[in-house]
């Protein structure tokens, strides 16, 4: 994968830095144009190393789509902190973010984690229901 990469991708990147670097002789560093080449260049060293570990993906794509479901719900949103449900929803939308990143159904994980909490005593330690300690011992048992 990193051959790939070094052979395919390597000279686009090396094109595309002759042209930042041209760009910026060329540009006036206040413009928004003269921004956006100065703050490629920043980045450079975090692009170019894509091409020497295949764990790095060349787009964020993964992280948008993770996202997608809060954007598209936070006009739904809007009215859910005026009783002092804003704190909580923030905490399930984070709990559910976190069991699908660990390849949970939300939904399953929840309603198992909820009846198990809803047996414990008040002092309990909690951290075997967390998505990642659930998912392990859901996964030994399955």
């Amino acid at each position: 994968m990193v051959r790939l990469r070094q052979t395919r991708a390597g000279p686009i990147l090396a094109r595309f830095s002759n042209w930042l670097e041209e760009q910026h002789r060329q540009a006036t560093p206040k413009s928004l144009y003269g921004q956006a080449i100065e703050y490629s260049r920043n980045q450079w060293a975090s692009l170019v190393r894509y091409l020497d570990d295949a764990r790095f993906a060349i787009d964020n794509g993964a992280a948008e789509r993770a996202n997608r479901p809060l954007a598209i719900g936070r006009s739904n949103w809007l009215h859910v902190g005026g009783d002092g449900g804003l704190k909580t929803a923030s905490v399930l939308l984070s709990v559910c973010a976190s069991a699908t990143r660990h390849r949970l159904n939300p939904w399953s994980y929840l309603r198992d984690v909820l009846n198990q909490l809803a047996a414990c005593s008040a002092d309990a330690e909690l951290s075997d229901h967390l998505p990642d300690t659930w998912a392990k011992s859901h996964a030994q048992t399955s």
